[in-house]
């Protein structure tokens, strides 16, 4: 399922395809509304996608209805954003000399999520239980060069 992803949706429903994944669905959809159908789903999985829901309690709620009783939920989330190379080059960029400008509202901020507790209370006010946090620290490959990275990062808004 992808909001905004649509040719990443297209693309996966492609490789499942050609691997002969009969067992898989691929929606373009927002979670927090989506009409999913109870007990529908073995898994749910999401890489960078929870962290830019506006409305993470109903978003959870709703996977959570999805899902059949003990189906896990992954998700990958950014780490903070001081752990972010990217991000702390961006922001050096744009004000150099300059102290970084006022954080931006936790409800905004798609970094909340790096935070394990914030997970485990969204988590479990929606319904999860056994909620776990795995510290993962590895890079992310968003192109082989800044021009086709750059175009890949704007497909996803």
């Amino acid at each position: 399922m992808g909001r905004r992803a649509r040719g990443r949706v297209a693309g996966a429903r492609r490789q499942a395809e050609r691997e002969g994944l009969g067992n898989t669905a691929f929606v373009q959809a927002d979670a927090q509304p989506h009409a999913f159908g109870p007990e529908e789903f073995s898994l749910a999985m999401s890489r960078f996608g929870t962290m830019f829901f506006s409305d993470p309690a109903l978003a959870f709620a709703n996977i959570g209805h999805a899902l059949r009783p003990g189906a896990p939920l992954v998700q990958l989330v950014w780490q903070a954003a001081d752990l972010q190379d990217w991000h702390t080059a961006i922001r050096a960029a744009l004000s150099p000399g300059h102290p970084p400008s006022l954080p931006v509202p936790k409800a905004d901020d798609p970094f909340t999520l790096a935070d394990p507790h914030i997970v485990a209370d969204a988590l479990t006010t929606a319904g999860f239980t056994a909620v776990d946090a795995v510290d993962v620290r590895e890079p992310v490959y968003y192109g082989p060069d800044t021009e086709r990275a750059l175009a890949g990062v704007l497909q996803l808004r």
